[in-house]
């Protein structure tokens, strides 16, 4: 009997440690994020590879192949760029992006026609990727073959889908004088992630200058908590330092969390003690159990938080984020626990009142499902201490006003628009209705 008994003793062990680290790592999240998107790098498994397993929606595509018809182009190619971090660290990443372009037909759209790029930021969480928008390109490739409003502008729309550093194939970057892959990521920023997109802009307009097609202006459209990262490419254009040269024209924001959170910032030293300690033993252990039992977790946890009916989910959602957050030997977990440290947290002031009054419009798709999600994360809840409780609730009640207030209502203060579609769906928006959203999205690129 003493061996029987020592296993059910580990079992109920394992158990109670899953538990603690669950609890542990749910105290300090929020529940968006989970999808809440030149030399080579040694990717095990391989881009192709790691394309085929997951079962996209359009065929696996190397940066040579192509799948194209007589009005849209749908490619994948990569980019390699070398740059210092915001903890100083220089880097060497290479990573994929999808890149869909309609063309139109003769009739509406000539060879010179402007070129209207539009980039797309999945959100951050456990394992995911580009492929967070392969519902949303199939639809815009689909309606683009039909007579619409879009055909009938005679513009070339471009649509650019990276993978965000420290996701999918962007989560294996170098040293520049090494040769193997880092082991773990430094703490990812929204300055790290948005000097990413606007190198990535700056390549992609010398490559259409030079293709003839020169870019007449971007939108950059982001999820979620993901929205700091758009609004500081947008601010970089305002104040005359990003790279690339067309003008930032839209900043189209789905689900975007509310006001307090572009407003207020995060204890810098707090976010980088909760990054070590999710660097380490807990991390690797809430990973493990994220993933387990083929990402059952993963299953229950977006079903409940992130979407309007589980449905809407799909067949290949959880197979998809196990997938992708084990490659690279689960690398990817590093810009995941970057966010749920609150690295995306650094208040958005100095981007918002850098573009007020500007040229570059806000605009915002919602789901019409408005649950609030449950989940809250300690450092997103201000901690009160019994020696400042006086100063705490005096600053709430002068803050009233300003929190009851919606990122729309302060956009249209701001000077920057704040028009607002309703599509189906609750948080995952660009997955669950993705031909609500590629027309919401239409009416935006065209105002």
């Amino acid at each position: 009997m003493a061996a029987p008994m020592f296993l059910l003793a580990s079992r109920h062990v394992v158990s109670a440690i899953s538990l603690l680290v669950l609890g542990i790592i749910c105290s300090c999240i929020r529940c968006d994020a989970f999808f809440l998107t030149g030399s080579s790098l040694r990717l095990s498994p391989s881009p192709v590879a790691f394309r085929a397993e997951i079962s996209l929606l359009s065929e696996a595509l190397t940066s040579s192949d192509a799948c194209q018809n007589d009005t849209s182009t749908h490619a994948r190619a990569t980019h390699q760029t070398l740059f210092t971090m915001s903890e100083g660290e220089r880097l060497r990443f290479q990573y994929d992006f999808d890149e869909l372009v309609l063309s139109g037909n003769v009739s509406t759209v000539g060879s010179t026609a402007p070129t209207h790029a539009v980039l797309l930021l999945h959100p951050i969480g456990v394992g995911i990727g580009r492929w967070y928008y392969d519902r949303l390109v199939e639809s815009l490739e689909k309606d683009y073959n039909r007579p619409n409003r879009l055909t009938s502008e005679g513009v070339r729309f471009v649509f650019l889908v990276p993978d965000l550093l420290g996701s999918g194939s962007a989560s294996a970057p170098i040293a520049p004088d090494g040769n193997d892959a880092m082991l773990q990521l430094p703490l990812l920023k929204v300055s790290d992630w948005a000097n990413q997109l606007q190198d990535l802009m700056a390549d992609y307009e010398a490559r259409s200058e030079s293709k003839s097609h020169p870019i007449g202006q971007w939108t950059v459209v982001a999820n979620g908590g993901c929205s700091p990262i758009a609004l500081e490419v947008a601010r970089s254009f305002a104040d005359g330092t990003a790279p690339f040269t067309a003008e930032v024209h839209n900043v189209v924001l789905s689900s975007p969390p509310r006001l307090p959170f572009f407003l207020e910032s995060a204890d810098p030293e707090k976010v980088k003690k909760s990054y070590r300690t999710l660097s380490g033993v807990v991390g690797k252990l809430f990973w493990w159990y994220a993933l387990r039992k083929d990402g059952s977790f993963i299953q229950r946890f977006s079903e409940k938080n992130l979407v309007g009916r589980a449905e809407n989910l799909g067949d290949q959602w959880t197979k998809n984020c196990v997938a992708v957050a084990k490659l690279n030997d689960g690398r990817s977990r590093y810009s995941t626990f970057s966010f749920l440290a609150g690295s995306l947290q650094e208040g958005c002031k100095k981007s918002l009142d850098a573009l007020k009054n500007s040229h570059v419009q806000f605009s915002f798709i919602r789901g019409t499902d408005r649950r609030r999600n449950r989940a809250r994360s300690w450092f997103w809840q201000r901690r009160k201490k019994s020696a400042g409780k006086v100063k705490v609730e005096k600053k709430k009640e002068n803050n009233d006003d300003e929190a009851e207030k919606t990122i729309e209502q302060y956009a249209k203060e701001n000077g920057n628009g704040g028009e607002t579609e309703y599509i189906g769906g609750r948080i995952s928006l660009a997955h669950e209705d993705p031909d609500g959203y590629a027309a919401a999205l239409a009416l935006h690129l065209l105002l």
